[in-house]
């Protein structure tokens, strides 16, 4: 979270100096070891390095799951699968769970499953998106193309109702 503080540079005029925690506990702990404080100093730098570790693997999932996407629009869904387990793998070594994540990378997965005409992995990837999200338009819409091409017509009117449902606006449930 980036946080802002507006200095006076004059009687009207205002400059925005954004303000970074992380670069100001860096100043802190720079300060500390040059009092010599190298006890509180050290804490502080476990502490960045801790965030910066975490940060990283944030970053490479993320990273990880656009590659996914773009392999997708590709329509190259073999190497997108393998993208996306390589992403869920890097996801699984965090810490903090990241509901909207999840939901993208089984959404995505079962879009892969969808279009290599592999019904029962789409279903279950769907199916886990409503896990995470269960208010998931597009999961919803996944599941009513699986039902559809399986010829359960009840069961995917049900779900595209669903997805509209949660989402008015989803071009794709309509």
């Amino acid at each position: 979270r980036a946080f802002a503080a507006l200095q006076s540079a004059g009687e009207d005029n205002f400059v925005y100096q954004s303000y970074d925690p992380l670069a100001e506990a860096e100043r802190f702990m720079n300060e500390l070891r040059s009092k010599g404080q190298t006890q509180e100093a050290s804490a502080i730098q476990r502490y960045l390095d801790m965030r910066k570790t975490k940060e990283s693997k944030q970053t490479k999932f993320r990273v990880l799951l656009r590659e996914a996407y773009e392999l997708s629009k590709a329509k190259q869904f073999e190497a997108d699968l393998s993208a996306i387990a390589e992403s869920q793998l890097e996801y699984e070594k965090t810490t903090a769970p990241d509901v909207s994540f999840e939901e993208d990378l089984f959404n995505l997965r079962g879009v892969c499953h969808l279009r290599l005409d592999d019904l029962v992995q789409a279903q279950c990837a769907f199916e886990e998106t409503l896990k995470v999200n269960p208010n998931s338009s597009e999961a919803c819409v996944g599941l009513g193309n699986v039902f559809y091409l399986a010829e359960m017509d009840n069961e995917s009117k049900m779900m595209f109702e669903w997805a509209v449902k949660n989402d008015p606006n989803n071009q794709a449930a309509q």
